[in-house]
């Protein structure tokens, strides 16, 4: 029923999350567990959007209560609802009371820089054309896009290091900072021990060129 609500499928999930002590305080013999979220989202799908009410009853066993007319025909009635709707709201046309499309994909790449498309269709139940028209656009948020930038940027071919890395060492650059340099082009998550051995083999690197220089000098 999210669906037809425009939720994202993270926010049902915490919903659900969050009814776990209350559901099982009604039946203690039948617990709800994560399980039965996860196997529950496995219907969060765009394409339930049109599914029938009297359906989602009969499988939940939980009443959902109707708009009611009061008595009113179906004219007249939808006539008040409109005039309602466009006091309360006069933008109501602005996503119709969902969450953009747009919107949804963009919270999504921004929770999942390195997420790739068939992921964000599988975690927010639209469909694959929805997901594919969103997936670049100039509004995209300035911290996917810097991600996006940065990540380009520490993506050298292994000639290109090597090049660096020599370039660096006859240029006279301290080692600490060409093992800087070697680290953020080619793990900017390495860890403290790998660090050290690159800053070792920068160094030997160093040592050895200074020698061969020293040698054709003579």
């Amino acid at each position: 029923y999210g669906i037809k609500c425009g939720l994202s499928k993270d926010e049902i999930k915490q919903d659900a999350i969050d009814l776990i002590p209350f559901l099982n305080g009604l039946n203690k013999e039948e617990p709800f567990t994560e399980e039965d979220i996860k196997s529950a989202l496995e219907c969060y799908d765009e394409r339930y959007n049109t599914f029938p009410l009297k359906d989602i009853e009969k499988l939940t066993n939980i009443r959902i209560e109707r708009n009611k007319r009061n008595g009113r025909k179906q004219e007249m009635h939808l006539k008040g609802a409109r005039a309602i709707r466009d006091i309360n709201n006069p933008n109501w046309r602005d996503g119709n009371g969902r969450k953009p499309k747009k919107d949804i994909v963009q919270k999504w790449r921004l929770e999942h820089p390195e997420g790739k498309k068939a992921d964000c269709i599988r975690d927010t139940g639209l469909d694959k054309k929805t997901v594919y028209k969103w997936w670049f656009t100039n509004q995209m948020p300035k911290t996917v896009l810097n991600h996006a930038t940065v990540s380009k940027k520490q993506k050298l071919t292994d000639e290109q290091i090597i090049q660096m890395f020599v370039t660096d060492i006859m240029s006279g650059l301290s080692a600490e900072k060409i093992t800087e340099k070697v680290v953020q082009a080619v793990d900017p998550n390495s860890s403290t021990e790998e660090k050290d051995r690159i800053l070792e083999l920068v160094q030997s690197t160093q040592r050895t060129m200074k020698n061969i220089l020293d040698f054709t000098k003579k």
